[in-house]
């Protein structure tokens, strides 16, 4: 799973937490994520006195409506984005990182509209604040 896309589930999973999109960015690498998702799901089942079964329950039930909630943001961030895309420019919050994709790159300062029809991943890495708006 990339990197953008376990920050946000993990953010999401647990918001009791209160994580933050950009510390965990600069504080974890992509198995670190996992391992940290992997030990709050353990904690999170014992401290509800559920079995094993009922923990794999709970994160397949998680990740299904997890997945129904963001195609439904997705849905209706796509087309707020659509409505005022050609107005709002975003550039990438850390200007020493790049974003590329088919279609559409950000790298260093540079600011740019996003496309007309911005992809799903792209979505999330505004979702969960690595690319931001200019204002």
């Amino acid at each position: 799973m990339a990197k953008p896309d376990l920050i946000k589930e993990v953010i999401e999973e647990f918001p009791e937490k209160n994580f933050n999109a950009e510390q965990l960015n600069k504080d974890y690498t992509v198995q670190q994520l996992e391992d940290l998702q992997e030990k709050l799901r353990k904690e999170k089942g014992s401290a509800d006195g559920d079995d094993d079964k009922s923990e794999e329950t709970t994160e397949a039930n998680t990740a299904d409506t997890s997945s129904a909630n963001t195609e439904k943001s997705n849905e209706s961030v796509n087309k707020e984005q659509q409505d005022s895309a050609s107005k709002k420019k975003y550039r990438l919050k850390d200007p020493s990182t790049q974003y590329a994709e088919k279609g559409f790159t950000l790298a260093g300062k540079q600011v740019k509209e996003l496309p007309e029809n911005p992809s799903s991943e792209l979505q999330d890495r505004i979702d969960v604040g690595f690319i931001i708006e200019v204002k």
